[in-house]
């Protein structure tokens, strides 16, 4: 069949898709693969419709086809990385790798595909090779905002240099700033690493302007009350939280602590 036609299946097919008409589309596809069964288009839109059917196993069986046939197929390489790393099958880590770095060779300035990298190394525990990718994804895209979080969060609990993530911090918080996670991040470095209360404060105090009902944020501003000394502050912050949320052991165990520090505080000698 002329490379036309073909094209007007897969153009078909894809207006299906985004109709919603998935099983039309698989039928459309198949149809195409009678007249031509080496076209690696047909066999990724295909692995599409399975994706979106949630049946990751012929996703991936689809894409591994088109690769058959066109190694360097750029979505299908991609999205069986993604596949892969979503599999959780350590032993396909590897190969996930090896994809996205083939990807990376093909379109080096493009940025999810050193970010996906970065993904990878760190769910195979390659830390030192996650944080060459992030920072790679950053070099290609520098406001990349899942990269500045991910590779701060990787310093900090991975890699054990925290120091080293403030500056990607900062830089979210720069660019987004309503991003919860960094300021919670950040907050809990600064306390914790840089015993830094002042700027705990200020983190924690962000984050309940933005989200109110954040509970670990609260908690957390009522801990840097409690480690200032601020005893009455911190017991009317804890108050506060178990009104909203009761069930939280852990915020009753502290609100007890700060009670009792209080008591033997106001306790005459």
């Amino acid at each position: 069949m002329r490379p036309e036609f073909i094209d007007a299946y897969l153009n078909y097919g894809e207006l299906l898709m985004k109709m919603g008409r998935r099983k039309e589309a698989s039928t459309l596809y198949n149809k195409a693969l009678v007249y031509d069964k080496r076209n690696a288009d047909l066999y990724y839109n295909l692995g599409v419709v399975f994706l979106e059917l949630k049946d990751a196993k012929q996703a991936m069986s689809h894409f591994d086809l088109a690769l058959s046939i066109h190694p360097k197929h750029q979505l299908a390489l991609y999205n069986s990385a993604l596949l892969i790393q979503e599999s959780a099958q350590q032993e396909l880590y590897g190969e996930g790798l090896r994809r996205l770095d083939l990807l990376i060779e093909l379109d080096p300035k493009e940025p999810r595909n050193y970010f996906s990298a970065a993904l990878l190394a760190t769910d195979s525990q390659q830390f030192v090779l996650a944080e060459r990718y992030f920072i790679q994804c950053l070099e290609a895209d520098p406001s990349f905002k899942g990269a500045l979080f991910n590779l701060a969060l990787l310093l900090t609990n991975s890699l054990q240099r925290p120091s080293d993530a403030i500056p990607y911090l900062n830089r979210n918080i720069q660019l987004y700033p309503d991003h919860v996670k960094s300021y919670l991040l950040l907050g809990d470095i600064a306390i914790n690493h840089e015993k830094d209360l002042q700027l705990a404060e200020q983190c924690f105090s962000k984050v309940k302007s933005i989200e109110p009902s954040n509970i670990q944020g609260q908690h957390n501003l009522c801990i840097v009350y409690v480690e200032k000394g601020e005893l009455d502050l911190a017991e009317s912050c804890l108050a506060a939280i178990m009104a909203a949320a009761p069930t939280e052991q852990y915020v009753q165990q502290h609100l007890a602590i700060v009670r009792q520090r209080l008591a033997d505080k106001r306790r005459p000698t």
